[in-house]
């Protein structure tokens, strides 16, 4: 059976650079499987299209499409058993990095340096945890485009990844 596959990402985001580079290597070894990847910010109505409304401008977002150009499967941003791995990861960044005054500001009212400081960190351990969190991504999505295939046409598509507000 063929499938297609969509994918809307850019390289600036830190979800998008956790799950992205796994989704991708998935899909090259995976027989039947056709992959168009598209530069978000180039193509953002297009993404949107397959976003509800309150979360528009969300990367990166998965498709998976059937022969006949059906939806199957999305998984938008990152799978959901991360969160909370990545919540951690910013907690201990901010703890070691920034000045305790700076700590529990928004990331848009920190001090050029410090965002710049904590940026690359944040880099950095994403890029050391890349295998494992991978791993968890890949789960992921394999179980949401697993759902859509199981689910009637008429009920598609599956829906993973994570959730806008969080729930719990």
């Amino acid at each position: 059976m063929l499938f297609r596959s969509a994918v809307f990402t850019e390289d600036w985001c830190g979800d998008a650079l956790t799950s992205s580079p796994s989704v991708l290597k998935l899909a090259t070894t995976t027989p039947g499987l056709q992959v168009k990847v598209f530069e978000r910010d180039k193509h953002l109505d297009l993404t949107n299209s397959f976003l509800p409304p309150h979360r528009a401008g969300t990367l990166p977002v998965f498709v998976v499409f059937d022969r006949d150009m059906q939806e199957v499967a999305r998984f938008i941003e990152t799978a959901k058993e991360l969160q909370p791995l990545v919540g951690r990861m910013a907690d201990e960044l901010r703890a070691r990095l920034l000045d305790p005054a700076e700590a529990e500001k928004p990331m848009n009212e920190l001090t050029p340096e410090s965002r710049a400081k904590f940026g690359s960190a944040r880099a950095a351990y994403r890029v050391a945890h890349a295998p494992d969190w991978g791993a968890i991504v890949i789960r992921a999505f394999t179980a949401t485009v697993q759902r859509g295939l199981a689910l009637p046409p008429a009920e598609r598509p599956a829906e993973g990844g994570t959730e806008w507000p969080p729930k719990g």
